[in-house]
């Protein structure tokens, strides 16, 4: 089964544009899960990144996106631990 992962920033937050998959998350990435992962660490500019996902739930390929508000539609929110 495919794996998600993006490439991190200099704070460790994932990058959109980077989103890829494999069996195998490479070491240096982040996974991004297929549910929703609740987390007390919060971006220093309160971003929140979601991933999309389709009518199974399963995520959507290069769907990666940042905002500060919850996009409408099927998606996935995700913190960092």
């Amino acid at each position: 089964m495919a794996k998600f992962y993006a490439q991190k920033d200099g704070l460790g937050y994932p990058i959109p544009g980077t989103m890829m998959s494999n069996s195998v998350v490479p070491t240096g990435t982040i996974e991004i899960p297929a549910q929703d992962v609740v987390s007390t660490k919060v971006h220093p500019q309160r971003l929140r990144y979601f991933v999309r996902k389709d009518k199974k739930g399963n995520i959507i390929p290069n769907s990666l996106t940042i905002s500060l508000k919850k996009p409408a539609g099927l998606v996935y929110e995700f913190k960092l631990a």
